[in-house]
């Protein structure tokens, strides 16, 4: 979005393109300091209720992870209503679509800060909860982390089989003739795909308070080697996503040469990004096997 032709208007337009930057400045924060712990010291799968038991007892890290779910829900669910917006031009479908976000929102946030809120440490190293004979939990999880892992496979496989494709033929890759437009869709590709991975991470989370026990085992789940590439993809978007964002506020808040130089901003982020997925890529092979 045009950050002059936001800031010539004052209502929601120019309220949301602000609170997109000013979250994406704290989720830079969050998200990095997530993924340094999660990713980097640790592989998912080793995140049993005894490290968040651990981990919650510090106030510091109790409220790192209620923020971090807070700024991500909206930023990301506020994301996904601004994608929408560019294909729904009637206010009435617009409107309904707001509706149903907050409502998501609510709902999700409500469900992740029960179980943040609610964290008792003996309950969590004890390892039962009132939902642990409800072992149904642990498959009906296990399956939409599937069903996210052959989305993400397909999606792969479907440029891939494209981009091969067109080369063979002499074609263009795309339609699109400069850096920027690509940034753009994998901007919002990346973000849609950790929207979709966040909300079934908070179901995982909810598992805490009410079932621990089922919770360890959906947890190492994670170190499925069905699972492991998508995991992979998952902290690349995360990556590409944080950097981009940078990227694009450089472009708009910096000088006119910067402007000037997107396709090298655009290949510095892809570089970033590709370097600084390399650790977290041994660190998850490494607990795989």
């Amino acid at each position: 979005m045009n950050a002059p032709a936001q800031r010539s208007r004052f209502g929601y337009p120019l309220l949301s393109w602000y609170f997109m930057r000013v979250s994406g400045v704290l989720m830079l924060v969050l998200v990095l300091g997530h993924l340094g712990v999660m990713h980097y010291l640790h592989a998912p799968s080793q995140t049993d209720s005894a490290f968040v038991a651990a981990r919650w007892s510090q106030l510091f890290w109790l409220t790192f992870d209620w923020m971090l779910l807070l700024v991500a829900l909206l930023h990301g669910l506020a994301g996904v209503q601004a994608v929408l917006n560019d294909y729904l031009h009637r206010a009435r479908a617009r409107r309904a679509v707001a509706a149903v976000i907050g409502l998501v929102a609510l709902l999700f946030f409500g469900l992740g800060s029960s179980a943040i809120l609610s964290f008792d440490p003996q309950r969590l190293q004890s390892g039962q909860g009132p939902l642990s004979a409800q072992a149904w939990l642990v498959p009906a999880l296990d399956l939409l982390l599937a069903v996210l892992a052959t989305l993400t496979y397909l999606a792969v496989l479907a440029v891939l089989v494209v981009f091969a494709a067109r080369r063979r033929r002499g074609l263009p890759v795309g339609p699109w003739s400069f850096a920027g437009q690509w940034a753009w869709a994998l901007h919002r590709l990346t973000g849609l795909a950790i929207v979709a991975f966040l909300l079934v991470h908070i179901l995982d989370i909810l598992l805490l308070p009410l079932a621990p026990d089922l919770y360890n085992r959906t947890i190492a789940s994670y170190a499925s080697p069905y699972l492991i590439p998508m995991e992979i993809a998952l902290v690349g978007a995360i990556l590409y996503h944080a950097f981009n964002g940078v990227r694009l506020m450089l472009i708009e808040f910096g000088s006119r040469s910067l402007k000037l130089r997107q396709a090298g901003l655009f290949f510095g982020v892809l570089a970033t990004t590709a370097i600084l997925l390399l650790p977290s890529i041994v660190v998850l092979l490494r607990a795989a096997g």
